[in-house]
């Protein structure tokens, strides 16, 4: 079984601000990592392709900065959710008809420049390459794959989250795993909000 896990980045080091804008909801906060926080949501936790978006573009408006939503599927599918400016302005999907049983295709989304320029980072070709990378074995299961080819989503989204600077508390938890006491390398607590 892989992992299972959605959280938030948010480009901010004002905590306070983002704990007032989860007001209401289960929700765990880390402290400022290098200027961004990352919010553990209890209610994202059930994989809801819209509530996730729907927080992603509510958080941004709250805070005023950018906002990485990620969702990871069972390893199998990585979803990210882009916000700016309150709106949703790009997503990505790492097996787009894994949800409707389709043949499996390239991902799909995903702007590497806008990536890059809202969270600050020049290695556009880096992420570019992070996000199409693709090969298909479903029809070859004695084949091994590639060394360049992920495996398991959470090696894409790792990858993907040193190459634009973002802290690893982002990636492999959710809130089931940090309200447990599983905490991200680094991360000594966090907020819970009420």
């Amino acid at each position: 079984m892989g992992n299972f896990y959605t959280n938030y980045t948010v480009a901010t080091s004002d905590v306070a601000s983002v704990a007032a804008a989860l007001q209401g909801r289960n929700a765990l906060c880390t402290p400022a990592l290098e200027g961004y926080v990352v919010v553990y949501d209890e209610a994202s936790e059930h994989q809801d392709v819209d509530e996730i978006r729907v927080l992603t573009a509510t958080l941004s408006a709250a805070v005023g900065a950018p906002v990485l939503g990620a969702l990871n599927h069972d390893d199998d599918v990585l979803l990210l959710f882009l916000a700016d400016g309150g709106a949703v302005v790009d997503d990505y999907n790492s097996s787009p008809g894994y949800f409707e049983d389709e043949d499996a295709r390239p991902p799909e989304g995903g702007d590497a420049a806008r990536l890059c320029a809202l969270f600050g980072a020049e290695s556009v070709a880096e992420v570019e390459s992070i996000l199409r990378r693709w090969d298909d074995f479903s029809d070859e299961p004695d084949v091994d794959p590639p060394d360049d080819v992920y495996i398991f989503e959470v090696e894409r989204h790792s990858a993907l989250v040193e190459a634009l600077g973002l802290p690893v508390a982002s990636v492999g938890f959710g809130y089931r795993y940090v309200s447990r006491g599983e905490l991200p390398a680094g991360v000594a607590s966090v907020l819970r909000v009420p």
